[in-house]
């Protein structure tokens, strides 16, 4: 993988736990009947529209910056981003509407889909470093562009187990987080299932820079990208919902 350019070498110009309150991966989505979670406050980041649109108008209406080609595969629609790689490697992402404060908004929850995984993938070596989805999520150190900011990138690959911390092959800046791995399980009609990702941002923060003693940084920006250059394969996968969850209710 070669350098990428300002957005993300300056990174971002850039199985089964149930408790809303922790780390989690959530099965098929179903209606929800805890009363909790209607008392949560929550914070979009992104609201992909339900007719099919245009996906380079799209990006640059809602403040999206393409990194690493074109993604002239990706479509935007029915409520969803489709991203798609064919032996080629492509993000986009977003700074619009941040910083946030990781104090206010302490979670991310996300929703995808899983449609096909590189093959070969090894997040470990350079010669391997592929995934279906991944979300970057840059936090802001406030150092400028020759020092980028800590960045997580929450990955769904071949073969890490969920929930390990990888360093990235390429930036030393950058840890790779698994969320999940392998094709997930079809529901009972053949489709692939939505799954439901929900992460704490700030442990999740202290366990990728045990290093950094300071309060946890605010988010400095997001990025999505689907790819599979480096194992010349292909992966597809497609994002319903992203967005940040406030501090758990008190009982």
């Amino acid at each position: 993988m070669n350098r990428p350019p300002i957005l993300l070498a300056a990174y971002l110009l850039i199985t089964t736990v149930w408790a809303p309150s922790c780390n989690s991966v959530v099965g098929q989505e179903k209606p929800s009947q805890d009363t909790t979670r209607k008392k949560e406050r929550t914070k979009p980041l992104v609201v992909f529209p339900e007719m099919e649109t245009e996906i380079h108008g799209w990006m640059k209406r809602h403040g999206w910056k393409t990194q690493r080609g074109n993604p002239r595969h990706f479509r935007v629609g029915n409520g969803r981003l489709h991203m798609v790689s064919r032996k080629n490697s492509v993000a986009i992402g977003l700074e619009r509407g941040f910083p946030v404060h990781t104090g206010k908004w302490p979670r991310i929850r996300f929703k995808i889909r899983v449609l096909s995984i590189p093959s070969g993938s090894d997040l470990k070596k350079k010669s391997g470093d592929d995934a279906a989805f991944r979300l970057y999520v840059g936090f802001d150190r406030n150092e400028g562009w020759f020092h980028p900011p800590h960045t997580i990138a929450y990955a769904w690959t071949e073969n890490t187990d969920r929930d390990r911390i990888i360093q990235s092959p390429h930036f030393k800046e950058l840890r790779y987080l698994s969320i999940g791995k392998g094709l997930p399980p079809k529901e009972a009609d053949g489709k692939e299932g939505w799954i439901t990702i929900e992460r704490d941002l700030r442990k999740d923060y202290r366990r990728a820079f045990p290093e950094d003693r300071k309060d946890v940084p605010a988010l400095k920006a997001i990025l999505l990208k689907c790819d599979s250059n480096n194992t010349g394969s292909s992966a597809k996968a497609e994002v319903k919902s992203i967005e940040l969850v406030g501090p758990v209710p008190p009982n």
